[in-house]
């Protein structure tokens, strides 16, 4: 009985550690989608649109890249920023030089 008992045990900790773990992935994309959706207004508004670039495929690439490494709590802190960093810019940029490439604005 202490066997049936203790692998009991373990099958529910599993299955709540697994749990956890796609609450937390869970989160994480409901915080990409935020960040590419805050991303994608910002460059509507201030009409970068109008340079003919796709700013949803800017903001997918920018914001993938900065959050590839990241768990949904190191995004909360990465979302409570209120000054881009440097590498935050220098990502953004790369974005807008890939996207440029591809539209044919610039040579590869």
């Amino acid at each position: 009985m202490p066997i049936e008992k203790t692998l009991t045990a373990a099958v529910l900790a599993a299955g709540l550690i697994a749990g956890c773990r796609a609450d937390g992935e869970t989160a994480r994309q409901a915080l990409v989608e935020q960040e590419i959706k805050d991303c994608t207004d910002g460059f509507s508004k201030t009409r970068g649109g109008m340079a003919g670039l796709d700013g949803q495929k800017i903001c997918e690439c920018a914001v993938g890249k900065l959050t590839e490494d990241k768990d949904a709590e190191q995004l909360r802190a990465m979302t409570q920023q209120t000054k881009a960093s440097e590498a935050d810019l220098q990502t953004m940029g790369s974005c807008v030089v890939e996207e440029a490439r591809r539209k044919g604005m610039i040579g590869k």
